[in-house]
């Protein structure tokens, strides 16, 4: 079944397929994958009531990880540079399955084991997880934002420096020494 997603490669619909996320181009071509397993993944938080049961009112959605062993044969050195590439320069990644597509994708390990039992090929075995940042958000207050006008910016105000008070007190001794009349 085609998917209605207009980012997602028309010519890769019924495979699976690594895509560049800026240009949605196929990347590692000549890499065949094996087979994917997706993670997705939910928490279910709970905490103790004061009658001793388990109580549960929310759900925390993990980043989802997909696993794909790729058989590398045809191209072996670029290909396998071609992942190390993606890998170390953190390039964001779409993949695409037959039942979905997942984005903001990177690839966090790539083991892979070169034995005789493949041959000229090998193994590389691509873990994946969505990689989603949050930005902070920098820049003085306006005084229309905060309640107390003194606590918007201090951008301007220099350095400030603490003068005693000369403010006379009723106080002569703590609150209790009020109370008890010390």
């Amino acid at each position: 079944m085609a998917s209605t997603d207009t980012r997602v490669n028309a010519l890769s619909q019924e495979a699976i397929a690594v895509l560049d996320a800026e240009t949605l181009t196929q990347l590692f071509p000549l890499a065949g994958p094996m087979q994917v397993t997706v993670r997705e993944i939910s928490k279910i938080l709970s905490y103790t009531a004061e009658d001793g049961s388990e109580k549960s009112d929310h759900i925390v959605y993990l980043p989802v990880e997909i696993d794909i062993p790729f058989l590398l044969t045809d191209d072996m050195r670029n290909v396998y540079a071609a992942f190390k590439q993606a890998w170390k320069t953190q390039k964001s990644l779409v993949v695409q399955t037959r039942v979905d597509t997942y984005t903001d994708m990177l690839i966090y390990e790539m083991p892979h084991d070169e034995t005789a039992e493949f041959g000229a090929s090998t193994v590389i075995q691509v873990k994946l997880k969505v990689f989603d940042t949050t930005q902070p958000e920098y820049g003085p207050l306006p005084p229309r934002k905060v309640r107390n006008k003194s606590q918007g910016s201090t951008v301007k105000k220099g350095q400030a420096q603490t003068i005693e008070s000369t403010a006379p007190t009723k106080r002569k001794a703590s609150v209790l020494a009020e109370v008890f009349g010390s």
